[in-house]
């Protein structure tokens, strides 16, 4: 073992600023981490200082014990949109393929092949795998063949830029919250992008473009070494009128599809730090999540981000669907608060 001597005023400079951190942490309130975004850690230095009372340290301790949704509790949207801040430990080990979430939460989860009693499909079913049930997060395996992934890769290459980063303040045409490079593609003037659209409209039943509207261009996106993306919503609900999801281009974005197409031997891991989900990527599946429920109410469950790559390159394609053209199948309710896109009781064992 090698020793690394460190200098007695080094040693001072060190202990004194452990001590700020902590104290600053002890007089921190969500206020000041809402107005001040205090670059710290979520817990102080020294042991003996979590025995002190702190409202972040309690609400980071309620958030890792109990799974309920923020924005039932809170008024407002500010402690909701800052959830990665109180899961960092649970991040960690969720990007590690390390964390096991409560039992009851998976009770109610399956997996089983899904064929709409569709002829063609009965042949072919697909796997299915249900993550979470309230709101449902779902995986499609083996989705996408490896031909329509190379053949998408293939038509990205050249065509790619960094990727934008949207702010409180606007957007950033760069930001190390999302390091990675983007391009789009619409599936009615790109065939390789039509092919991917057959394939989702096969398991999902979504309508993607027989409407203008009716869903968003593929995002194709490539995170290489360090690539990641920080906790964030695909979806503020209707209340976001000045953006894609005003009710002029489709209305919210009520689910999400993410296609991943490539193995990525370490990290890329798709994770809800609330929900306690982990996903690793695996050419070919589809992972999906509601953004919004029936009542336009959003869920902190849907808080995700993108682990960093440690090792490999990871090729993602994004697809939004927009909710006015899926009205028929997802109705508005004052009955209900969440959407289910697989009928489970028609293919449960």
């Amino acid at each position: 073992m090698r020793f690394v001597y460190i200098s007695l005023p080094f040693r001072k400079l060190i202990k004194g600023a452990i001590k700020l951190h902590d104290d600053t942490f002890l007089t921190m309130t969500v206020k000041t981490l809402f107005d001040k975004r205090f670059k710290l850690r979520d817990r102080p230095y020294k042991a003996k200082m979590l025995a002190k009372s702190n409202e972040v340290l309690d609400i980071t301790d309620n958030l890792n014990t109990y799974y309920y949704n923020v924005f039932d509790y809170v008024r407002g949207r500010g402690l909701a949109l800052r959830v990665p801040f109180f899961f960092r430990q649970r991040i960690k080990k969720l990007c590690q393929g390390q964390f096991q979430r409560p039992a009851h939460l998976d009770s109610n989860l399956y997996c089983f092949y899904i064929h709409h009693h569709n002829p063609f499909l009965k042949l072919g079913p697909i796997k299915y795998e249900r993550l979470n049930a309230e709101p449902e997060i779902g995986l499609y395996h083996q989705l996408i063949s490896d031909r329509q992934i190379q053949n998408v890769i293939g038509k990205s290459k050249g065509s790619m830029k960094a990727t934008p980063y949207k702010t409180e303040t606007g957007f950033k045409s760069f930001s190390k919250q999302r390091t990675s490079k983007v391009m789009y593609m619409n599936e009615l003037l790109v065939k390789e992008a039509m092919e991917l659209s057959y394939s989702v409209q096969n398991a999902t039943r979504f309508k993607l473009y027989h409407e203008p509207i009716a869903s968003e261009n593929y995002q194709i996106m490539n995170y290489g070494l360090g690539g990641t993306i920080s906790g964030h919503y695909d979806s503020q609900g209707s209340q976001d009128s000045a953006s894609s999801e005003d009710l002029s281009y489709g209305g919210v974005r009520i689910i999400t599809l993410m296609i991943y197409m490539t193995e990525v031997e370490l990290g890329g891991r798709t994770v809800f730090p609330h929900a306690g989900i982990s996903v690793k990527p695996e050419p070919g599946s589809a992972l999906y999540w509601f953004n919004v429920g029936p009542q336009d109410n959003l869920h902190s469950f849907s808080n995700h981000l993108g682990c960093p790559v440690l090792y490999g390159n990871k090729w993602i394609a994004n697809k939004w669907i927009k909710w006015m053209p899926q009205y028929e199948r997802f109705p508005c309710s004052d009955q209900k608060k969440f959407y289910s896109l697989v009928n489970h009781q028609l293919y449960k064992l």
